[in-house]
């Protein structure tokens, strides 16, 4: 679904009733749902802690493992303007092959027969379940009745759609020898193939890295989104 969670299982599941959700950390700072709150061209590397140096550091919450994410900073040079993304398209690549309306009338007719309520059946296509040729004839019937009619397939209705998929990244960064700075703007798009279903992220990530004196460093990083999910279930 457009704007799913991502599940990643570092330990397998640990708890028949506790989530096994990993534990994220971005930048040193905890984050639900780490690797959705950060767009893919932002990261500089993940790493996994899965073993005892897991608990041992960050305790209990370590249970599961941790996903440690390091975003990217800017480097020491001249400005730099880098843009990427990309465009894709989805959709339903099969779908269930289903009766027309006469052969689903004609199915209802059988299952109603075989129960003994056939006379239940004469709402679809009359006739007098006392006339010894109501069974011979209830082909012909269903079929002057209901041969012509044109049947709503509801796997176009419901999954027409052709999803686009759309992710714009634009980076701006650089710095001097004691101060770097980085300034990414993110925008993420996904159209579902089920009507009236869509996802759409924009993000802003600011970081800052300055060197007050020797041995002693400040670093500032600051992010916001703002994420809006259509449809659900």
């Amino acid at each position: 679904a457009p704007g799913a969670e991502i599940k990643i299982t570092v330990r397998g599941g640990t708890s028949i009733t506790q989530s096994s959700e990993p534990l994220y950390i971005v930048d040193g700072f905890q984050m639900e749902n780490g690797l959705q709150n950060v767009d893919i061209n932002d990261i500089e590397s993940i790493d996994i802690m899965k073993d005892a140096s897991a608990t041992a550091i960050y305790g209990s919450r370590g249970a599961n493992g941790v996903v440690i994410i390091t975003t990217k900073s800017g480097k020491t040079g001249k400005t730099e303007v880098s843009y990427n993304g990309f465009v894709s398209f989805d959709y339903l690549g099969k779908k269930l092959d289903l009766l027309g309306v006469e052969d689903y009338v004609k199915y209802q007719y059988e299952f109603s027969s075989l129960r003994g309520e056939a006379n239940k059946f004469t709402n679809f296509c009359g006739g007098d379940v006392n006339d010894p040729n109501f069974y011979t004839g209830a082909y012909g019937r269903i079929a002057d009745e209901y041969g012509n009619r044109a049947g709503i397939d509801w796997q176009d209705e419901v999954f027409g759609s052709t999803g686009v998929t759309q992710n714009h990244n634009v980076n701006i960064s650089g710095g001097a020898e004691k101060t770097r700075y980085m300034l990414s703007y993110n925008y993420t798009g996904e159209d579902g193939i089920m009507e009236k279903h869509g996802y759409q992220k924009n993000g802003l990530r600011a970081k800052i890295n300055h060197e007050l004196w020797k041995g002693v460093r400040f670093d500032f990083s600051s992010s916001m989104q703002m994420t809006k999910v259509e449809g659900g279930g």
